[in-house]
């Protein structure tokens, strides 16, 4: 360590006084001051003055932002991802601007006069979709979701994108660095373009708890026991059951399920039936778009989502996991899975008059 506490103090004399200067033949200044970082060096406060005074704004703003945040890196035990969160392109790094901005509660790294939020989640979900599900984390995070999607122009464009797609990265280093630096968003795990995952791993990447799950699950508990929502006070509604509704008219409907499909327990079924009355149409427009349907088939065929009351709720609305033909080109049914499916598809065609749940009963769920 005596030997690197060496290099870096000889080799900062160069940072300081050569690197910036635009005659100089030498290694671009990103290679030393890379090389600091990643040996657990701290960013000074001389170190910023003098790349402000040296570089452009534009280039002041990136080098003292990545170089504070790589310290975080080296104590988590990464530093060989610092070189990556430097060299990455232009839409990351400034991804990570929107997140700094939200968590901080500040816009400096913004020029916007009026509608500041609306108009920094509106260019990062137009311009650094790849990296969306951190911005919206972070949204969500600072308390400013609500307010802004209740904005027409915002509502339109995050409706119309394809969440699943947002899961679908090339560069699995990017998303390690942003769950690194920002350990206390609440993200979901990611795919990587090309690598072949199986099942089970696709449905634990799609079904995790979150804050909203465990509210759900309060919720329930209220609903069933017929008690006060304790907890849930910043949720409009007297009721546990107001408060479900509430959250359904707040909430995007497919957060609002995607949260309630990771319970694993009743609780799950009584929040769904306060629906069904209410708002049977927008549920089972949500059950088979695009965003959920694939979802749901991957966590019931993998098992995850497995209550028995849930799933019954759900094919009451009219949801099917596999249509008839679709069993018969299966042909051979020879897992308990496909045999249960099986009866619950052909319990809902109504064309075998069977008792559902003896059957399912002689089952292990």
């Amino acid at each position: 360590m005596i030997i690197i506490d060496i290099i870096i103090s000889v080799t900062k004399i160069v940072f300081h006084f050569d690197l910036f200067n635009k005659n100089s033949r030498k290694s671009s200044p990103h290679s030393f001051l890379v090389l600091f970082l990643q040996h657990g060096y701290q960013i000074t406060r001389k170190d910023r003055e003098t790349i402000r005074d040296k570089c452009e704004y534009v280039v002041y703003k990136k080098l003292a932002t990545l170089s504070r945040l790589s310290f975080t890196l080296y104590e988590q035990g990464r530093p060989d991802l610092i070189a990556e969160l430097f060299n990455s392109v232009d839409s990351f790094i400034k991804s990570i601007y929107t997140i700094e901005s939200l968590l901080s509660n500040t816009s400096v790294y913004f020029e916007y006069k009026t509608n500041v939020w609306l108009c920094i989640a509106n260019n990062a979900i137009t311009n650094y979709r790849d990296y969306w599900i951190f911005c919206e984390a972070a949204l969500k995070k600072c308390g400013k979701w609500e307010e802004i999607y209740k904005i027409s122009s915002f509502k339109a464009i995050y409706n119309a994108i394809d969440k699943d797609a947002l899961l679908e990265w090339e560069n699995q280093k990017q998303y390690e660095i942003l769950r690194l630096l920002y350990p206390q968003l609440e993200v979901p795990d990611i795919r990587i373009k090309g690598k072949t995952v199986s099942l089970l791993e696709q449905a634990d990447s799609i079904f995790k708890k979150s804050e909203l799950s465990d509210t759900f699950s309060s919720l329930g508990y209220a609903i069933r026991k017929q008690r006060p929502a304790w907890g849930c006070n910043d949720i409009e509604g007297r009721t546990a059951e107001e408060k479900v509704l509430s959250l359904w008219n707040t909430l995007p409907h497919d957060t609002f399920l995607m949260a309630l499909l990771c319970l694993n327990s009743g609780d799950s079924h009584i929040i769904l039936e306060q629906l069904k009355e209410y708002a049977r149409t927008d549920v089972l427009d949500i059950l088979y778009s695009s965003e959920i349907h694939p979802k749901l088939q991957i966590g019931l065929e993998a098992g995850t989502v497995g209550n028995l009351d849930f799933l019954f709720s759900l094919w009451e609305l009219g949801y099917r996991y596999h249509t008839h033909q679709e069993w018969q080109v299966h042909g051979n049914i020879t897992s308990t899975k496909q045999m249960k499916l099986y009866c619950l598809d052909k319990f809902y065609d109504m064309s075998l008059d069977i008792d559902l749940k003896e059957i399912m009963n002689k089952f292990v769920w």
